[in-house]
């Protein structure tokens, strides 16, 4: 402080002697004027100092703050998303998929007797459809667990066997008469479809449900054809043998007797694989008949049976 009140005195004494002295007193003031005026106290650079780190930690409190807020808006934008999506019930989306399967003896011990071979082949033709879901219960940790869904797809249905029976034989009728058939053969089917399943499904957690329900069939169009390849038909009433001749063979349209509507179960899995993406495995189940009824050709009854493998898009 002593050197400071010093050099101002200096200062002034100078300024004063510069104003009426000679030049070489006015450069001596002004040069110790410019010193007072750069010079700067120990207690001034202390409390700068002290001001530039008040500056930075405010700073860096505003930026703290900053992501704090930008935090908590995030979060309740996602909450506010969340609770929008936990509001809605209501959910449409589109999906597509294949049926692997067809048409069967029923019940299966008809399939395949002793002695007898059968080789299915399915026809993997893509299906498409629309849904509807409905939510229930209260909304959780993993939303609404419960649902009801109601589709509509149009699909077709395909299955070629060749059927080997040498021992039990295959019976069936000819001209209303009670034959059986003892060679091989070969079916042809395929049902083209407008399905409406309807099931219920439960959630365990975000991706994993499970589903129950069944399902209605309206047939637009049916085929079914059977043709004898070589082997005999006998008519246990009379004993009468008929030889197929493999250049010959006996062909079989049943087209006109199938019936035009279905009904059964279904029971599956689905796994969500992204947000709006599922992915479902379901196991159909027939019980009723393909044929009209009274329409006994066969000796048993043939139920649809298939494995359905789905993929859907929700729209929200």
């Amino acid at each position: 402080m002593r050197k400071t009140i010093l050099t101002l005195a200096l200062s002034t004494a100078c300024f004063g002697a510069a104003a009426h002295g000679t030049p070489e007193l006015r450069d001596t003031a002004r040069i110790q004027d410019e010193e007072a005026t750069t010079y700067k106290a120990p207690e001034i650079e202390y409390l700068e100092g002290i001001l530039y780190i008040e500056y930075i930690k405010q700073a860096q409190a505003l930026r703290a703050a900053d992501g704090v807020l930008h935090r908590n808006a995030q979060a309740q934008l996602a909450a506010l998303r969340a609770g929008r999506q936990a509001a809605r019930t209501w959910h449409f989306g589109v999906h597509t998929g294949i049926d692997i399967g067809g048409a069967v003896p029923w019940p299966l011990s008809k399939a395949v007797g002793d002695g007898d071979k059968m080789n299915a082949t399915p026809h993997l033709t893509p299906q498409i459809g629309f849904s509807c879901e409905k939510e229930f219960g209260r909304a959780g940790k993993y939303g609404r667990r419960w649902s009801v869904t109601l589709e509509a797809t149009y699909k077709t249905v395909a299955l070629d066997a060749e059927i080997i029976t040498l021992t039990s034989g295959q019976k069936f009728k000819d001209d209303g008469l009670d034959v059986i058939f003892y060679g091989r053969a070969t079916t042809s089917m395929s049902f083209t479809m407008l399905e409406f399943p309807l099931y219920a499904k439960f959630k365990f957690n975000e991706n994993n449900r499970v589903l129950l329900g069944g399902y209605y069939s309206r047939v637009l169009d049916a085929r079914f054809e059977a043709t004898a390849l070589d082997g005999r038909i006998e008519n246990p009433a009379n004993g009468e043998i008929t030889v197929v001749d493999p250049s010959d063979p006996l062909y079989q349209n049943f087209d006109d007797n199938l019936d035009d509507w279905d009904a059964g179960f279904q029971v599956g899995y689905e796994r969500r694989l992204m947000k709006n993406v599922t992915m479902s495995g379901r196991v159909s189940v027939g019980f009723k008949d393909i044929f009209k009824p009274g329409e006994n050709y066969l000796d048993y009854s043939m139920w649809n049976m298939r494995g359905i493998l789905t993929l859907s898009y929700r729209f929200r």
